[in-house]
């Protein structure tokens, strides 16, 4: 029959490992729900991007076509000298800061998402984290619970108490 104090100490060295165990697959679910926030927030990103973009093309076109008419009431004609440099600088224009509003986006999605990968990695981790302490606390425990049965002590060889082995020595014979 086993002893309390040996009881006590399995016990203790059970509950210890799972909770090493919860507290690992918690934290690996908080991971998990961070990254998938994050993804999330990325597809945002883009989708605000596009959005941006596309209002700077719509704000493009009534620039254009603003400047077209100033330059045209102006005595300019349309498409010719200085009114069509006009109008492409204004396309030009616009259709670099909409680009621009673009690569933003992305740039700050995939940061997102770089996250997101690096949030998952450490939720792994944390997992794996939690399974090596729990084995630590059992072997742990399982070893001290040995030591107090005076295994250790009791064992031949294990105490310190047994002689060296013999040293022979050998010659070769030369011949």
């Amino acid at each position: 029959m086993c002893e309390p104090a040996t009881i006590m100490m399995a016990t203790m060295a059970t509950v210890q490992a799972v909770g090493s165990i919860q507290q690992g697959q918690a934290a690996d679910r908080a991971a998990q729900t961070n990254a998938a926030q994050m993804e999330y927030q990325a597809l945002v990103e883009r989708d605000n991007a596009q959005a941006t973009a596309q209002m700077i093309r719509r704000d493009g076109e009534r620039s254009r076509g603003s400047t077209v008419a100033a330059v045209a009431m102006s005595g300019a004609k349309i498409g010719e000298w200085s009114a069509g440099d006009v109008e492409r600088q204004v396309l030009q224009d616009t259709e670099t800061d909409a680009l621009t509003a673009i690569l933003n986006g992305e740039r700050q999605a995939r940061s997102l998402n770089d996250s997101a990968s690096s949030t998952r990695a450490a939720g792994r981790d944390a997992r794996r984290a939690g399974y090596f302490n729990a084995a630590t606390s059992l072997l742990s425990a399982g070893a001290q619970g040995m030591k107090a049965s005076g295994w250790r002590a009791n064992g031949p060889g294990f105490s310190g108490t047994q002689a060296p082995a013999p040293v022979e020595t050998r010659t070769i014979p030369r011949g």
